[in-house]
């Protein structure tokens, strides 16, 4: 592609006139501005492409409000010590070797489920790579595969491996993943029959994923400068608290996926440019130079303390500090002399902090369950591949669907969602009609936390009468005014996109301003790109089982009280009783108080700190009353000596105890504190 008319084309904006009959509707619609990296590397010829890893499409940056809190939580949730964990000290991890393939993104994404579904699931179980591979490649020796990619396996100039984004789309639309036993790994990428990818029973559904803030590197001075995608810098308290959330993935929902540079031994420990194999036996790994990823890996752990000794002496950070990274090699290899040698340590690695590649294009795996669907109605079989916005204070974004059984009942939709979007969800069950009196509002605004795949869950199920439905989402105005969406779509000057494949029809995806005047996609055109499809899913199931039930979606709320969705605690007062506390709240489900004995709380008693408020076996909150250390509600001489022997040392509190005490939220006890618990105490400050 001409390298001016890409830049052209990534940055114009265009007025697209929509002609439906005798109407004429203008409305400006943008391309989201994509990162510098993604940028560059699209500037890159076809053959270098093939060999990096795609970056991050947008930027996806780090919250900037009220660091010290966030990152004061996060180390709470991570709780004890957390200065090195190893998932495989908790679950079996199968160790993968990919041989001669390219199929690492594929290898990485099947260890980050397996260990999602080990953690959550608490079963063990392995999945096929290669079943992803060839799943999303296009032709095969007796046929083209419709649903895949314009790629094929191995390393031709369409193949050279795929990526994340295909392979979350391989996973959530229906595909996969399939059990290794159902197709084996074979260290070979020549072309197969469509038979051997057909009929094979998929294991699990996918219902969240996380895209982690972009970190990016430099060194300056000797020093390592962090910034997000737009060059603006982070302060090294934003970097703690972005490995907290990182720290806090793996312990809760399992392996990361991460990018890195295989290609240039340089930067393994035991590297020897004498010695050709040196680099093998090496443990740790650190790049600090301008090379492009060409590999990708799973983090699973991480060591604070790991010591920059470890690292090779020509590129050694300046901190110590290492993620535990599962690779895809294996653990032993017989060089061309017959030695068997050991791979790395044991087939993984340590990767430093201040590796320049490891925390740019981090993503995870949250939510999985077992297949709970009969149908899956999707425009977007390939996933996402862009992002469009505009300026309008909302944007209501629609998918018709034709209903495949006579009797269905939706049960839930997901969509690919951007950090801080709020959506409202409307339905409408009898037919493929647009218009506002036919859409009922099934879910009220509900914010997304996350960048990310996001499933969102009817409270109940509801019956498809029509032969058509449609699901719509209301989208309202970020703080710059704008309602951003994440597409499917072709790119008209793109031949060797993968997504070049992308087709859309009329008659399914549409968008308006005023739910009144609805825009067909398939005539719309963004600098080049057409074919838009939106990511709205729809899952239905044909019939209802006689005792099956539908679980609402339990929330809680307090005007009184803080409650944080994400972090699992509240703050409440001391002297605080059951009876007003339950007062004081809302919730859709059924509250259980529990000491933290887990010891039922009668309502006359008082809630202490490290009293759990359970909504359900999974959805529980931990209380923390304010400067009650000692879990018995109040605040007494008690307390005050507690806070004396953890300032002077003696006996430190841990834990939700040690919040408890921590009045200023500087997530460290101080003498600051002790006053005020004093003046509560006395009657001259409440707490």
């Amino acid at each position: 592609m001409n390298k001016k008319f890409s830049k052209l084309l990534l940055t114009m904006i265009i007025v697209i006139c929509v002609w439906g009959g005798k109407n004429t509707y203008a409305m400006e619609l943008e391309l989201k501005e994509p990162t510098k990296q993604y940028k560059e590397w699209l500037n890159l010829a076809e053959e270098e492409r093939e060999k990096t890893v795609e970056p991050s499409r947008y930027s996806i940056e780090i919250e900037q409000t009220n660091i010290e809190k966030v990152r004061s939580i996060a180390n709470l949730r991570l709780m004890g010590d957390n200065s090195s964990f190893d998932l495989r000290e908790n679950i079996s991890i199968i160790l993968k070797d990919q041989k001669q393939t390219s199929q690492c993104w594929a290898f990485a994404m099947t260890t980050a489920l397996e260990t999602n579904v080990a953690l959550n699931q608490k079963r063990d179980v392995e999945y096929s790579p290669r079943h992803m591979d060839y799943a999303t490649s296009r032709t095969f020796l007796d046929g083209t595969n419709t649903l895949g990619f314009n790629r094929e396996v191995g390393t031709s100039i369409l193949g050279g491996g795929g990526t994340r984004y295909i392979a979350t789309a391989y996973i959530t639309s229906g595909r996969g993943p399939v059990l290794e036993k159902d197709m084996p790994f074979v260290n070979s990428e020549e072309k197969i029959s469509l038979s051997e990818i057909e009929g094979k029973e998929v294991q699990l559904k996918i219902n969240s994923t996380i895209e982690f803030p972009n970190v990016l590197k430099e060194k300056v001075d000797g020093k390592i400068k962090y910034t997000n995608a737009n060059g603006e810098e982070y302060t090294e308290s934003e970097i703690a608290t972005f490995r907290n959330r990182v720290k806090e993935h793996i312990v809760k929902y399992g392996g990361v996926l991460a990018a890195t540079c295989s290609g240039n031994k340089v930067y393994f420990s035991n590297y020897k440019e004498t010695e050709e194999n040196s680099w093998i036996s090496s443990k740790a790994y650190n790049c600090d130079g301008e090379d492009k990823a060409d590999h990708q890996v799973t983090i699973i752990g991480w060591d604070d303390n790991y010591a920059v000794s470890n690292f090779n002496e020509e590129h050694r950070p300046s901190k110590p500090g290492a993620y535990i990274v599962q690779n895809s090699y294996g653990n032993k290899v017989v060089d061309a002399n017959g030695t068997e040698l050991t791979v790395f340590d044991e087939g993984y690695l340590h990767i430093s902090y201040e590796d320049f590649l490891i925390e740019q294009q981090l993503f995870g795996i949250m939510e999985t369950t077992e297949v709970d669907y009969d149908n899956i109605y999707q425009h977007n079989p390939c996933g996402w591949n862009d992002a469009l916005e505009i300026k309008s204070d909302y944007l209501y974004l629609a998918n018709k669907f034709k209903k495949s059984s006579e009797k269905e009942y939706l049960t839930e939709i997901s969509v690919e969602a951007m950090k801080g979007d709020k959506f409202e969800v409307y339905v409408n069950p009898e037919d493929g009609d647009l218009t506002a009196e036919k859409l009922i509002k099934i879910k009220n605004e509900e914010t997304i936390e996350k960048d990310g795949y996001y499933t969102i869950k009817f409270e109940k199920p509801i019956e498809l009468i029509g032969d058509e439905f449609v699901v719509c989402i209301k989208g309202q105005a970020n703080e710059d005014g704008k309602v951003s969406f994440k597409i499917e779509s072709k790119k008209l000057f793109e031949f060797n996109d993968p997504f070049s494949i992308v087709n859309s029809n009329l008659n399914e995806s549409f968008y308006s301003t005023n739910m009144n005047q609805w825009i067909d996609f398939k005539e719309v055109e963004v600098l080049g790109t057409e074919n838009i499809n939106l990511t709205i899913k729809a899952f239905t199931k044909d019939e209802l089982g006689e005792n099956e039930v539908f679980t609402p979606e339990i929330t809680i709320t307090s005007d009184k009280y803080k409650f944080d969705e994400e972090n699992k605690t509240c703050r409440i007062s001391p002297n605080t009783k059951a009876s007003i506390f339950k007062q004081n709240i809302k919730t859709s489900g059924n509250i259980n108080l529990n000491d933290s004995n887990g010891n039922s709380i009668a309502d006359s008693n008082l809630i202490g700190t490290g009293a759990v408020i359970r909504l359900s076996e999974t959805n529980y909150y931990t209380i923390i009353v304010n400067g009650d250390v000692n879990g018995d509600g109040e605040i007494t001489i008690t307390d005050i000596i507690c806070l004396k022997r953890d300032i002077i040392g003696i006996n430190k509190l841990n834990g939700v105890y040690q919040s408890a005490g921590d009045i200023n939220s500087t997530n460290s006890i101080t003498s600051t504190d002790l006053l005020r618990i004093k003046q509560h105490i006395i009657g001259i400050l409440s707490i």
